[in-house]
């Protein structure tokens, strides 16, 4: 099993899957974070998956936005963008 491992067998050796569905389990039950913030992840791993990211790298975008959404404090939707003049 050098280079040439497929994808199936990475699933079969790293439960993405399973880590996947522990992932979304986390960001649905987290209670300091917004419902439209948690649509938003939603969306954006929707469109990962679509675009044929894997469910490991998903995994870790929901984890990570989750972190994001706590320490921001307050919903995606009102960060303004900020432009710098360099």
């Amino acid at each position: 099993m050098g280079a040439g491992v497929t994808s199936k067998y990475r699933e079969e050796i790293y439960h993405y899957d399973r880590i996947f569905d522990r992932a979304l389990k986390r960001l649905q039950n987290s209670s300091d974070v917004c419902d439209e913030d948690k649509i938003r992840i939603l969306e954006i791993v929707e469109h990962l998956l679509a675009k044929g990211v894997s469910k490991g790298r998903a995994a870790k975008y929901v984890y990570h936005l989750l972190v994001l959404a706590r320490i921001v404090g307050k919903p995606f939707e009102s960060l303004e963008e900020k432009i710098l003049n360099v």
